[in-house]
Protein backbone atom coordinates (compact mmCIF):
# COMPACT_ATOMS: atom_id res chain seq x y z
CA UNK A 1 0.00 0.00 0.00
CA UNK A 2 1.43 3.38 -0.98
CA UNK A 3 0.70 6.42 1.16
CA UNK A 4 2.41 9.42 -0.45
CA UNK A 5 2.98 12.53 1.61
CA UNK A 6 0.93 15.67 1.08
CA UNK A 7 2.49 18.14 -1.40
CA UNK A 8 4.72 20.71 0.31
CA UNK A 9 6.29 23.91 -0.98
CA UNK A 10 9.94 23.13 -1.52
CA UNK A 11 12.78 24.83 -3.38
CA UNK A 12 13.54 21.49 -4.99
CA UNK A 13 10.09 21.16 -6.57
CA UNK A 14 8.59 22.84 -9.57
CA UNK A 15 5.03 23.54 -8.39
CA UNK A 16 3.31 20.32 -7.35
CA UNK A 17 5.02 18.23 -10.04
CA UNK A 18 8.21 16.38 -9.20
CA UNK A 19 10.95 17.32 -11.66
CA UNK A 20 13.74 14.78 -12.14
CA UNK A 21 15.99 17.47 -13.58
CA UNK A 22 16.22 19.11 -10.17
CA UNK A 23 17.41 15.84 -8.68
CA UNK A 24 20.00 15.49 -11.46
CA UNK A 25 21.29 19.03 -10.81
CA UNK A 26 21.54 18.32 -7.10
CA UNK A 27 23.40 15.10 -7.81
CA UNK A 28 25.91 16.96 -9.99
CA UNK A 29 26.38 19.57 -7.28
CA UNK A 30 27.01 16.83 -4.73
CA UNK A 31 29.64 15.26 -7.00
CA UNK A 32 31.31 18.65 -7.44
CA UNK A 33 31.43 19.20 -3.67
CA UNK A 34 32.89 15.75 -3.17
CA UNK A 35 35.59 16.53 -5.75
CA UNK A 36 36.37 19.79 -3.96
CA UNK A 37 36.65 17.95 -0.66
CA UNK A 38 39.03 15.38 -2.15
CA UNK A 39 41.15 18.13 -3.74
CA UNK A 40 41.23 19.99 -0.44
CA UNK A 41 42.45 16.93 1.43
CA UNK A 42 45.32 16.44 -1.02
CA UNK A 43 46.21 20.13 -1.33
CA UNK A 44 47.20 20.73 2.30
CA UNK A 45 50.67 19.11 2.11
CA UNK A 46 51.27 20.70 -1.29
CA UNK A 47 50.40 24.17 -0.02
CA UNK A 48 52.58 23.67 3.07
CA UNK A 49 55.53 22.60 0.92
CA UNK A 50 55.04 25.58 -1.41
CA UNK A 51 54.93 28.05 1.51
CA UNK A 52 58.06 26.55 3.06
CA UNK A 53 59.86 26.81 -0.28
CA UNK A 54 58.92 30.49 -0.60
CA UNK A 55 60.01 31.18 2.97
CA UNK A 56 63.38 29.53 2.37
CA UNK A 57 63.85 31.44 -0.88
CA UNK A 58 63.07 34.76 0.80
CA UNK A 59 65.42 33.92 3.69
CA UNK A 60 68.27 33.27 1.22
CA UNK A 61 67.51 36.47 -0.66
CA UNK A 62 67.38 38.45 2.58
CA UNK A 63 70.80 37.16 3.61
CA UNK A 64 72.29 38.30 0.27
CA UNK A 65 70.60 41.71 0.45
CA UNK A 66 71.71 42.30 4.03
CA UNK A 67 75.29 41.40 3.14
CA UNK A 68 75.13 43.82 0.20
CA UNK A 69 73.65 46.48 2.48
CA UNK A 70 76.54 46.10 4.93
CA UNK A 71 79.05 46.58 2.08
CA UNK A 72 77.23 49.67 0.79
CA UNK A 73 77.08 51.19 4.26
CA UNK A 74 80.85 50.80 4.58
CA UNK A 75 81.34 52.48 1.20
CA UNK A 76 79.09 55.34 2.30
CA UNK A 77 81.15 55.80 5.45
CA UNK A 78 84.35 55.82 3.39
CA UNK A 79 82.83 58.33 0.96
CA UNK A 80 81.83 60.63 3.80
CA UNK A 81 85.33 60.55 5.31
CA UNK A 82 86.78 61.19 1.87
CA UNK A 83 84.44 64.14 1.38
CA UNK A 84 85.71 65.69 4.61
CA UNK A 85 89.26 65.43 3.36
CA UNK A 86 88.22 66.97 0.05
CA UNK A 87 86.64 69.89 1.91
CA UNK A 88 90.00 70.63 3.51
CA UNK A 89 91.82 70.35 0.17
CA UNK A 90 89.31 72.68 -1.44
CA UNK A 91 89.87 75.14 1.37
CA UNK A 92 93.60 74.95 0.63
CA UNK A 93 92.80 75.51 -3.04
CA UNK A 94 94.31 72.17 -4.00
CA UNK A 95 90.98 70.95 -5.48
CA UNK A 96 88.34 73.08 -7.03
CA UNK A 97 84.69 73.44 -5.98
CA UNK A 98 83.56 71.45 -9.00
CA UNK A 99 85.48 68.39 -7.83
CA UNK A 100 83.83 68.67 -4.41
CA UNK A 101 80.39 68.89 -6.01
CA UNK A 102 81.04 65.75 -8.02
CA UNK A 103 82.01 63.83 -4.88
CA UNK A 104 78.94 65.11 -3.07
CA UNK A 105 76.72 63.87 -5.91
CA UNK A 106 78.39 60.46 -5.76
CA UNK A 107 77.79 60.32 -2.00
CA UNK A 108 74.13 61.21 -2.44
CA UNK A 109 73.77 58.46 -5.04
CA UNK A 110 75.36 55.92 -2.70
CA UNK A 111 73.09 56.97 0.16
CA UNK A 112 70.03 56.68 -2.09
CA UNK A 113 71.06 53.16 -3.14
CA UNK A 114 71.38 52.22 0.53
CA UNK A 115 67.89 53.59 1.19
CA UNK A 116 66.43 51.68 -1.75
CA UNK A 117 68.10 48.46 -0.70
CA UNK A 118 66.85 48.87 2.88
CA UNK A 119 63.29 49.33 1.51
CA UNK A 120 63.63 46.13 -0.56
CA UNK A 121 64.84 44.26 2.54
CA UNK A 122 61.84 45.53 4.53
CA UNK A 123 59.47 44.43 1.74
CA UNK A 124 61.03 40.95 1.55
CA UNK A 125 60.86 40.63 5.32
CA UNK A 126 57.17 41.56 5.23
CA UNK A 127 56.52 38.93 2.54
CA UNK A 128 58.37 36.33 4.57
CA UNK A 129 56.29 37.18 7.66
CA UNK A 130 53.08 36.85 5.63
CA UNK A 131 54.10 33.43 4.31
CA UNK A 132 55.03 32.28 7.82
CA UNK A 133 51.61 33.37 9.11
CA UNK A 134 49.91 31.58 6.21
CA UNK A 135 51.86 28.43 7.06
CA UNK A 136 50.76 28.66 10.70
CA UNK A 137 47.12 29.28 9.74
CA UNK A 138 47.06 26.67 6.98
CA UNK A 139 45.74 23.74 9.10
CA UNK A 140 42.92 25.83 10.60
CA UNK A 141 42.03 27.34 7.20
CA UNK A 142 41.91 23.87 5.63
CA UNK A 143 39.79 22.61 8.54
CA UNK A 144 37.33 25.51 8.13
CA UNK A 145 37.06 24.94 4.39
CA UNK A 146 36.55 21.22 4.97
CA UNK A 147 33.84 21.89 7.56
CA UNK A 148 32.06 24.29 5.18
CA UNK A 149 32.09 21.70 2.37
CA UNK A 150 30.87 18.96 4.72
CA UNK A 151 28.08 21.23 5.93
CA UNK A 152 27.07 21.97 2.35
CA UNK A 153 27.11 18.24 1.58
CA UNK A 154 24.92 17.49 4.60
CA UNK A 155 22.42 20.15 3.58
CA UNK A 156 22.46 18.90 0.01
CA UNK A 157 21.89 15.30 1.12
CA UNK A 158 18.89 16.44 3.17
CA UNK A 159 17.47 18.33 0.20
CA UNK A 160 18.05 15.31 -2.03
CA UNK A 161 16.13 13.12 0.40
CA UNK A 162 13.31 15.66 0.52
CA UNK A 163 13.25 15.90 -3.27
CA UNK A 164 13.15 12.12 -3.60
CA UNK A 165 10.45 11.79 -0.93
CA UNK A 166 8.20 14.23 -2.81
CA UNK A 167 7.88 11.61 -5.53
CA UNK A 168 6.32 9.15 -3.06
CA UNK A 169 7.48 5.78 -1.84
CA UNK A 170 5.98 2.36 -1.13
CA UNK A 171 5.81 0.54 2.16
CA UNK A 172 6.10 -3.21 1.70
CA UNK A 173 5.01 -5.56 4.48
CA UNK A 174 7.39 -8.33 5.47
CA UNK A 175 4.66 -10.96 5.19
CA UNK A 176 1.25 -11.40 3.54
CA UNK A 177 -1.79 -11.39 5.76
CA UNK A 178 -4.93 -9.60 6.86
CA UNK A 179 -4.91 -5.84 7.48
CA UNK A 180 -6.37 -4.76 10.81
CA UNK A 181 -6.37 -1.48 12.75
CA UNK A 182 -5.97 0.66 9.64
CA UNK A 183 -5.13 4.18 10.85
CA UNK A 184 -4.34 6.02 7.61
CA UNK A 185 -5.97 6.72 4.28
CA UNK A 186 -4.54 7.46 0.84
CA UNK A 187 -3.20 11.00 0.79
CA UNK A 188 -2.59 11.23 4.54
CA UNK A 189 0.88 12.32 5.70
CA UNK A 190 2.87 9.54 7.35
CA UNK A 191 5.92 9.43 9.61
CA UNK A 192 7.95 6.80 11.43
CA UNK A 193 6.49 7.71 14.85
CA UNK A 194 2.92 6.62 14.16
CA UNK A 195 1.81 3.15 12.94
CA UNK A 196 -0.23 2.96 9.76
CA UNK A 197 -1.85 -0.44 10.18
CA UNK A 198 -1.52 -3.85 11.75
CA UNK A 199 -1.11 -6.98 9.60
CA UNK A 200 -1.90 -10.47 10.88
CA UNK A 201 0.28 -12.88 8.87
CA UNK A 202 -1.55 -15.41 6.72
CA UNK A 203 -1.73 -18.88 8.28
CA UNK A 204 -1.12 -17.60 11.81
CA UNK A 205 -3.06 -19.02 14.78
CA UNK A 206 -5.41 -16.70 16.65
CA UNK A 207 -5.63 -17.35 20.39
CA UNK A 208 -8.73 -16.00 22.15
CA UNK A 209 -9.03 -15.88 25.93
CA UNK A 210 -12.71 -16.09 26.95
CA UNK A 211 -14.00 -15.79 30.52
CA UNK A 212 -17.30 -17.25 31.83
CA UNK A 213 -19.00 -16.83 35.20
CA UNK A 214 -18.48 -19.54 37.81
CA UNK A 215 -22.19 -20.41 37.72
CA UNK A 216 -21.90 -21.39 34.05
CA UNK A 217 -18.60 -23.26 34.35
CA UNK A 218 -20.35 -26.54 35.15
CA UNK A 219 -22.28 -26.52 31.89
CA UNK A 220 -19.28 -26.41 29.50
CA UNK A 221 -16.48 -28.83 28.75
CA UNK A 222 -13.51 -29.24 26.41
CA UNK A 223 -14.70 -30.00 22.90
CA UNK A 224 -17.96 -28.02 23.09
CA UNK A 225 -18.71 -25.79 20.07
CA UNK A 226 -18.33 -22.05 20.66
CA UNK A 227 -19.89 -18.96 19.06
CA UNK A 228 -18.93 -15.31 19.72
CA UNK A 229 -21.96 -12.99 19.90
CA UNK A 230 -21.76 -9.20 19.63
CA UNK A 231 -24.23 -7.09 21.61
CA UNK A 232 -24.21 -4.38 18.91
CA UNK A 233 -25.48 -6.74 16.19
CA UNK A 234 -28.20 -9.37 15.92
CA UNK A 235 -26.95 -12.72 17.17
CA UNK A 236 -28.45 -14.60 14.25
CA UNK A 237 -26.56 -12.50 11.77
CA UNK A 238 -23.29 -11.63 13.51
CA UNK A 239 -22.53 -14.79 15.46
CA UNK A 240 -18.97 -15.96 14.76
CA UNK A 241 -18.60 -19.77 14.79
CA UNK A 242 -15.34 -21.09 16.26
CA UNK A 243 -13.78 -24.55 16.47
CA UNK A 244 -14.41 -26.64 19.62
CA UNK A 245 -12.75 -25.82 22.93
CA UNK A 246 -9.22 -27.13 23.37
CA UNK A 247 -8.28 -26.23 26.97
CA UNK A 248 -10.31 -25.80 30.12
CA UNK A 249 -8.05 -24.62 32.98
CA UNK A 250 -9.04 -24.67 36.68
CA UNK A 251 -11.17 -21.77 38.06
CA UNK A 252 -9.41 -18.55 39.07
CA UNK A 253 -10.84 -15.62 41.10
CA UNK A 254 -14.43 -16.89 40.87
CA UNK A 255 -14.21 -17.34 37.09
CA UNK A 256 -13.04 -20.07 34.76
CA UNK A 257 -10.94 -19.28 31.72
CA UNK A 258 -10.46 -21.30 28.58
CA UNK A 259 -8.45 -20.66 25.41
CA UNK A 260 -9.87 -20.90 21.94
CA UNK A 261 -7.71 -21.55 18.91
CA UNK A 262 -9.01 -20.32 15.60
CA UNK A 263 -7.70 -19.86 12.13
Amino acid sequence: MCLPSLPQSNAWRGGDVYDARILEAATRERAMLQDRLAALNTSEPLQAASLKERIDGLAHQLREFRADLAVRLKRVDIARDSLKDIEQLVAQRIYGAEFRCNRQQQLLGMEQSVTDLAAQIAQLQSQRTDYELQLVRLPSDIAQSRAAILQSLAGLESKLLDATAQNGFSLVARASGTVTALQAQIGDPVDAQHPIMTIIPAGSVLLAELYVPSRAAGFIAAGDPVRILYDAFPYTVSALPLPPLLVFPPPSCGRRKFQQRSR
